[in-house]
């Protein structure tokens, strides 16, 4: 994207705000700006003797409003705050210069970047701030964070009131500007569970990055077409059918969607922590199930999982391993997090080969691939993956009553309207050979449940 484009979309998203809330204001150096756009703004900045400037600076701009704090992710934690050389501490932050700020690697050797004082304050969330300032965050939509790497402190802070905000103006860093400062990955990766997309991508080692709020969609009908309905009651007849432990189980289900297993637990006096990638399905999921004890939920991005406290006894992974890229690595998750069985159900390719085979999927569609790369993996591929971590494979007797389960493998043809082809498998850390519906091999032809 050029810097025209670039510069567009920021416009855009300006002139379309409510009002802005800038973080990290220094003197209000677009104040002039804000106020050619006639919004309302909020800057927090963090120095005192720089905030009573910028309230000074303010006076001639009546509907802007200048709050001092320290954000962070908690209140009231005293921390070291960095004060440097240039343009008036302009780049002063919660952390100090890192090797791309200052010495050889320095991105700007001409400025003879240094932190030359330190001034200890408290810190504060912005929620708090906006509280006690009684500032009503749903006038401010459009957010402009430029923290000098404390971006990601400062959102984990915002609580309740990041859900008003419909776009994030942010700096960004690719490397180690500042130590200990978030880089792009993780921001990126914090700010995609909490719903936002970015517009670009980051250009050099330190930049500015656009992120807009996914349009949010009627997920329920998403996954309650006729096809989702009826494919979810045959796999969930198939489950049911296969004479495992089910009841009285720890379940992880991942990719959950909007929860359309989770019932099956449920029904059998299981607790569930139930998962997807989207925060709008998890959403979905808190406030379907809100009255049921026995089921919490959480965003779980399986291509960037976060270790979980706790192992399970059972894993339900329905419909999702062909929604990710790397396939390899979610499995070595779910292993590492499974102490008794994982019940797996995913779209193959056909054939005896050993391959992965990405393809690309719909990343604004609520049920496809939430990074907009999946794979259609061969049998084979997925049992010698399963068999490297876990002591016990098996593949089904029987396969769902439905057209994407064939009963002939390894040349099925795919005879369905999506040319999707399933197949089904059991892991466990202990032996399952005695239960006749599991098969210690992958068979060339299956019965019909």
């Amino acid at each position: 994207m050029t810097a025209e484009q670039r510069k567009k979309q920021y416009q855009s998203c300006l002139a379309s705000a409510r009002g802005v809330l800038h973080l990290g204001a220094h003197l209000g150096h677009e104040a002039e700006i804000y106020a050619a756009e006639g919004k309302p703004v909020v800057w927090v900045e963090a120095l005192p003797h720089i905030h009573s400037r910028l309230v000074e600076r303010l006076r001639t701009f009546p509907r802007q409003l200048g709050l001092c704090g320290l954000l962070s992710s908690s209140d009231n934690k005293l921390c070291e705050f960095h004060i440097s050389n240039n343009g008036e501490g302009v780049s002063s932050s919660l952390f100090a210069f890192g090797d791309h700020a200052v010495g050889r690697n320095s991105l700007w050797p001409e400025l003879g970047l240094a932190m030359v004082a330190k001034l200890t304050l408290p810190t504060i969330r912005l929620d708090t701030l906006l509280h006690r300032s009684g500032v009503d965050h749903a006038g401010y939509d459009f957010w402009v964070l430029d923290l000098q790497g404390a971006e990601l402190l400062a959102l984990q802070g915002a609580g309740d009131a990041l859900a008003s905000c419909a776009a994030i103006f942010c700096e960004v860093s690719l490397v180690e500007v500042y130590k200990g400062g978030a880089r792009w990955h993780e921001l990126c990766q914090w700010l995609d569970r909490a719903g936002f997309v970015p517009q670009w991508q980051p250009s050099s080692g330190h930049d500015d990055v656009l992120f807009k709020r996914a349009k949010a969609v009627d997920v329920a009908a998403s996954f309650h077409s006729e096809h989702y309905l009826r494919h979810n009651q045959r796999r969930l007849e198939h489950l049911s059918s296969l004479g495992l432990p089910l009841y009285d189980r720890e379940v992880l289900e991942v990719g959950a969607g909007i929860g359309d297993h989770t019932s099956f637990y449920l029904d059998r006096d299981c607790h569930v922590l139930s998962t997807d990638a989207r925060p709008e399905n998890v959403d979905y999921l808190r406030r379907r199930f809100c009255e049921d004890a026995r089921v919490t939920t959480q965003v779980l991005d399986m291509e960037r999982p976060e270790s979980l406290s706790r192992r399970f006894d059972l894993i339900h992974c329905y419909g999702l391993l062909y929604h990710v890229t790397d396939p390899g690595r979610v499995l070595s998750y779910l292993a590492d997090h499974c102490q008794g069985i994982l019940v797996l159900e995913t779209c193959v390719t056909c054939g005896d080969g050993v391959n992965v085979n990405p393809v690309p999927e719909s990343r604004d569609d609520v049920t496809q691939a939430f990074h907009g790369t999946g794979c259609r993996p061969t049998r084979q591929w997925v049992w010698n993956k399963l068999s490297a971590l876990f002591g016990h494979v098996y593949a089904t007797r029987t396969q769902p009553a439905h057209e994407e389960f064939p009963l002939v493998w390894p040349d099925a043809p795919a005879t369905n309207a999506v040319g999707l082809t399933r197949a089904v498998f059991v892991a466990s850390r202990t032996s399952l050979a005695t239960n006749a519906n599991l098969l210690g091999y992958l068979p060339r032809q299956h019965d019909r449940v």
